[in-house]
């Protein structure tokens, strides 16, 4: 696996990578009640499953490489399973308690919401 240089942070959250930052800046994920899933190109573990509940996530941390004050892209392929609102993606700046950059599939379970 060979990240765009400039990346600070790439977590292919795969069966191969798991939540493993493959940038080289050492951001390991950690995951929580997750499986791997099929990918999106049909590639047996090329996906992980998040199983629609708080419970299940994967946790990243910040070694002072990850810098969203300026700009952050994100990418990710989506299959909602579920109902209910929860969140994708939430970025939570430190020593704040509230949300930085949140992506969450709200209300219905197929809406997207992102701030």
């Amino acid at each position: 696996m060979n990240p765009s240089p400039g990346l600070v942070g790439y977590w292919p959250l795969n069966e191969e990578h798991g939540a493993r930052d493959v940038s080289g800046y050492g951001n390991d994920g950690v995951t929580f009640s997750t499986d791997v899933a099929e990918g999106p190109g049909g590639e047996t573990g090329g996906a992980m499953y998040f199983h629609g509940n708080q419970g299940s996530r994967v946790e990243f941390p910040n070694n002072g490489a990850l810098d969203a004050r300026s700009y952050i892209t994100l990418q990710a392929w989506i299959y909602p399973q579920g109902t209910g609102p929860g969140p994708i993606f939430n970025y939570q700046p430190a020593g704040s308690a509230g949300h930085g950059v949140h992506f969450w599939i709200h209300p219905t379970g197929s809406d997207l919401f992102i701030r």
